[in-house]
């Protein structure tokens, strides 16, 4: 970044360019590491910024009430997928906001198992609730109306939706195939029309395909301002000075207060190489399981084409026998016919004898 930009943030922003220049050096800090997003987006000290954020993303007025505790029954062993947050809304859903900063391999599939795994612990507290009380406990919103006229008795009813937001730093292939979008939300549909509440919903995020529109986002003066939406996304992905200038202007009141509470990380030394050895080393170990699981992968692979091939070997052995069996049924056909030669030339010689006999006695 120039020094002619730098003093016109400093202009614009001093304090907060001060901050950032003596805590962060002349970058910001990138928000997706694991550490710093449970930082920022602590739910008892930011729930109005998370609820705010998720609310954006997936299009509902969001009200987080409580963090839920990260025990999932996927989680037993070590794992590619780490499940960041995990909270619930005044209404019921649970929202897991999932941070990668590698792309996994199969991240569909990833994440649908652990949507119903959160489905299925959902079900399991409210059955849990309705066992052990006459009615579940009481709270606000749509949970204590959808509940009144029920006490006692479970309806599935109760079950609330679940979402599943994933941001990644690094996507795979299959984002790639797409280039011009970069928020990818996943609900079930009939393609009959036919609606039913399944409940299970996904937003996959590759930021690192929204980066490549940033600088579209920074506008000549007197341009429109970015969508908050876009703000959110480029919030998490970017320690573009310029970048977080054009946040700050646009929409002040929401971000002020999450770039301050960057900069009393920052200030925290102690902390922040903690928290720096503490990414250092699930980044460690998520390299090495992706390698273990790029090993597996190509293991399959190589047992595929073995399978391969033994079926097409099979296959030839197969010919060739039959084909051996169309030889020996020849060699016997020749067989038959020399035999048959052999009965046709002494039935020949036994009659020209006979010939010989009966024109000596003439």
């Amino acid at each position: 970044m120039s020094g002619e930009h730098n003093i016109l943030t400093f202009c614009l922003l001093p304090d907060l360019f001060q901050e950032f220049t003596e805590s962060c050096g002349n970058r910001g800090v990138r928000v997706l590491y694991d550490s710093y997003f449970k930082y920022v987006f602590d739910p008892d000290v930011q729930a109005a910024a998370l609820s705010r954020m998720i609310s954006v993303l997936i299009g509902l007025d969001v009200k987080l009430v409580q963090i839920l505790p990260n025990e999932s029954h996927l989680g037993a062993d070590y794992t590619l997928v780490i499940m960041d947050i995990i909270v619930e809304a005044s209404d019921g859903s649970i929202v897991n906001v999932e941070v990668q900063k590698i792309g996994y391999n199969f991240p569909g599939e990833r994440a649908a198992c652990y949507n119903a795994d959160l489905l299925l612990r959902q079900y399991q507290r409210i059955r849990k609730e309705f066992s052990e009380n006459d009615s579940p406990q009481e709270d606000d919103g749509n949970r204590e109306k959808d509940r009144e006229g029920k006490k006692g008795t479970f309806s599935y009813k109760y079950i609330r939706p679940v979402y599943t937001i994933v941001f990644m730093e690094t996507s795979t292939k299959e984002f790639h195939r797409f280039r011009q979008d970069y928020i990818h939300p996943f609900a079930p549909v009939s393609d009959t029309g036919l609606k039913l509440n399944l409940l299970q919903n996904y937003i996959f995020v590759p930021l690192d395909i929204f980066r490549r529109h940033l600088d579209a986002l920074l506008r000549p003066a007197g341009g429109q301002p970015m969508t908050e939406k876009e703000a959110w996304l480029a919030f998490l992905s970017s320690d573009d000075p310029r970048i977080i200038l054009r946040i700050l202007e646009d929409y002040p009141g929401i971000f002020r207060p999450l770039y301050d509470r960057i900069c009393t990380m920052c200030q925290n030394t102690k902390e922040m190489m903690h928290m720096f050895s503490e990414e250092l080393s699930i980044l460690d170990k998520n390299t090495v399981m992706m390698m273990i699981e790029e090993q597996q992968e190509t293991i399959e692979q190589q047992k595929q084409e073995l399978s391969q091939q033994k079926q097409e070997l099979s296959k030839k052995d197969e010919t060739i026998g039959q084909q051996k069996q169309e030889l020996s049924k020849k060699d016997e056909t020749i067989g038959q016919q020399k035999q048959e030669l052999s009965q046709q030339k002494q039935e020949i010689e036994h009659l020209r004898r006979e010939l010989e006999k009966a024109l000596q006695k003439k």
